[in-house]
């Protein structure tokens, strides 16, 4: 779920060129090459320099994913608001039950998880299945782009609501 909560023009809501390969939902953000064009985010690639949310979805649905077919996606452009759910923020931990305020505390700067480890147990390393997703910068000394902060955690509902920055690099 991806819940924006800035009021958008359609100069916030551009379309981009995907890799033929790409899949997402929205409140996944992806990367873009040097081909310009989007990319999923995967445990081989390098430190992404360029990170774009997903707006639009590339499911196998007809109605959802058209985009998709002829090759492109709507992703969101500028500073904005918005809440995710799990499907859009790093989950400590295999079976993902590790609790949301443990992990996240308000005004902490968030990057996308862009590498794996076995265990995904550390906010440096994510689980397989949280790579784009948004991540607690943590500890890492030099080069993560920062792209968001924690505005509020709704611990009932798994809920993170985010300000997106312009995106600098953690010195």
């Amino acid at each position: 779920m991806l819940d924006v909560k800035t009021p958008l023009s359609k100069v916030h809501r551009a379309t981009r060129r995907i890799a033929t390969t790409f899949t997402a939902v929205p409140g996944v953000w992806a990367y873009v090459t040097t081909g310009n064009v989007l990319a999923n985010i995967s445990a081989t690639s390098t430190k992404p320099q360029v990170l774009k949310i997903v707006l639009g979805n590339a499911s196998s649905s007809q109605y959802e994913s058209n985009d998709v077919a002829v090759g492109s996606i709507s992703t969101l452009e500028g500073v904005f608001r918005a809440a995710v759910d799990t499907n859009g923020y790093q989950r400590f931990g295999s079976n993902g039950a590790t609790d949301i305020s443990a992990l996240y505390t308000q005004g902490a700067e968030l990057t996308v998880a862009y590498t794996t480890a076995t265990d995904g147990t550390t906010e440096v390393s994510a689980a397989a299945a949280d790579l784009g997703k948004l991540r607690p910068v943590g500890t890492e000394s030099t080069g993560v782009i920062v792209v968001a902060r924690v505005e509020n955690i709704d611990t009932i509902n798994n809920v993170l609501t985010f300000e997106t920055v312009t995106p600098y690099p953690k010195a």
